[in-house]
C-alpha cells in the first residue's frame, strides 16, 4: 500500500463514522498552499497536499468517543500515523504532512500517546464544566 492507498483507506473509514451518526466536517488543510511547508514536507514516503485535510468530529455521547478512538487505534494498527486534537465534544485529526504510513508497523506507543491525549482533553473538559 502506498501512502495515498493509506490515506484513501482512511478517509473511507473516517467516512463510515457517519453512519453511527457522528458529525464530521472534512476540509481542504489551509496548508495545503503553504510553499515552505510543501517544500520541507513533500516526500515519496507521504500524501501529497492536494490530500492534504482537516477533520472534525462533532460527538454527543461517550459510545461515540470511542467509536473514534476506536478507528484510531485501527489506523495505528495498519500503520497509518496522523496528528490528534481535540477538545470537548470534538476531535480533530490532520491528515496532512504528518500523515504516514509504514507497512507492518505496530504502533503501540502512538495507542500509549493516543490514550494520554484523549485523557488529557477529557480532564480538561471535565474541569472546564465544573
Amino acid at each position: 500500500m502506498t501512502p495515498e492507498d493509506a490515506f484513501c483507506f482512511a478517509m473511507t473509514k473516517v467516512k463510515d463514522l457517519e453512519t453511527d451518526g457522528i458529525d464530521i466536517t472534512i476540509i481542504p488543510s489551509k496548508s495545503k498552499d503553504d510553499q515552505e511547508l510543501i517544500n520541507k514536507f513533500c516526500t515519496s514516503d507521504k500524501i501529497p497536499p492536494e490530500l492534504w485535510h482537516n477533520i472534525c468530529f462533532k460527538f454527543t455521547d461517550k459510545a461515540q468517543i470511542n467509536k473514534i478512538r476506536k478507528l484510531a487505534n485501527y489506523l495505528a494498527m495498519c500503520g497509518i500515523s496522523f496528528d490528534i486534537g481535540g477538545t470537548t465534544g470534538l476531535r480533530d485529526w490532520e491528515f496532512d504532512w504528518l500523515f504516514s504510513y509504514i507497512e507492518g508497523e505496530n504502533k503501540r506507543e502512538w495507542n500509549k500517546a493516543g490514550k494520554r491525549v484523549e485523557d488529557m482533553i477529557n480532564k480538561l473538559s471535565r474541569r472546564k464544566n465544573k
